[in-house]
């Protein structure tokens, strides 16, 4: 059976009801939707164990060493090629408004917290890793079709092990030495 086929008014006017992608950078930094929403997306969390072998049993202790951060994998596309709407450009133009997001902030010394936010979606997290893969280009070799594979990575202080899309109260220490109070030693650990 063959599925209905919408014409291209019909596809533009569901396109302009769908919500997109949000993205913001916290706390007042820039903000945008992405051009297409992902089709799936994955949330892990893993714990760590740590295996000890006992001579004269007959299998090691496994005892429960520390959780890992829940992480969030999902792939963007990005087109300038087809879309009615946008010009034919470089879709690097488009796609560095997320690799930028992994450039460390002066101030923070540290990559910006992030706000995504996708109708149930919502959560405060950074930028961990982010692959581009560009599969389109122009005649004259200009990218014009990418897919961004990026990896998110949110904080649970709470140890409650909430769900992904519950609020998020994530922070972050400062991570160069001596600015939480001055004292060199104290925050960073003896010289080497």
């Amino acid at each position: 059976m063959a599925l209905p086929v919408a014409s291209p008014v019909q596809v533009a006017a569901l396109s302009s009801s769908l919500k997109k992608l949000h993205i913001k950078v916290l706390p007042k930094g820039p903000e945008f939707d992405v051009l297409f929403n992902p089709e799936e997306y994955t949330i892990n969390k893993d714990n760590n164990f740590a295996v000890q072998g006992i001579p004269g049993l007959p299998a090691p202790l496994l005892q429960f060493v520390n959780g890992n951060l829940r992480t969030l994998e999902m792939e963007l596309f990005f087109d300038t090629y087809d879309s009615p709407s946008a010009a034919k450009r470089d879709v690097r133009d488009l796609t560095g408004q997320v690799v930028k997001l992994m450039d460390v902030d002066p101030d923070l010394h540290a990559p910006p917290i992030l706000e995504l936010s996708w109708s149930s979606l919502q959560l405060q997290c950074v930028l961990a890793r982010v692959s581009q893969k560009f599969i389109l280009f122009a005649d004259d070799g200009m990218p014009v079709r990418a897919r961004l594979t990026h990896h998110v990575q949110r904080g649970d202080r709470s140890g409650t092990g909430d769900q992904a899309g519950a609020p998020a109260d994530l922070e972050f220490q400062q991570s160069a030495c001596g600015h939480a109070g001055g004292d060199v030693e104290r925050n960073c650990g003896p010289a080497l």
